[in-house]
């Protein structure tokens, strides 16, 4: 079994990919590759899914899965993990964002079996 940083290293076979960061839901970093790195993008990435709850939940609306945000230059892809990790993904071209969140559903499976033996 892939340990976490060989799972999060996989960013690279995305095309366009800059990074990614993989935290617990309260924003500890548990492991990061390329541009996404250290306690800022932990917290990011837990931040963001905080907010997206919260803001479905004013709506009345049952918790999200999955996030593609696009910004100007850049798609990002969060989605969270037994509800105690989050996967936050970076692509610096729009044109590959169903390549990002292939690459992340893809890793978020093979870090699902991990995370449960933490």
């Amino acid at each position: 079994m892939p340990d976490i940083q060989d799972i999060l290293d996989q960013i690279t076979e995305c095309p366009g990919s800059a990074g990614a960061v993989l935290a617990t839901a309260d924003g500890l970093l548990m492991a990061s590759a390329g541009a996404l790195h250290g306690d800022v993008a932990a917290a990011a990435a837990a931040s963001l899914t905080q907010a997206g709850q919260e803001a479905l939940a004013a709506l009345g609306q049952r918790p999200w899965v999955e996030q593609l945000i696009w910004s100007d230059t850049q798609v990002w892809y969060l989605t969270q993990l037994h509800g105690t990790h989050v996967l936050l993904l970076v692509c610096d071209d729009h044109s590959h964002a169903g390549a990002l969140r292939w690459t992340a559903r893809r890793m978020a499976l093979q870090l699902e079996p991990t995370l449960l033996q933490l």
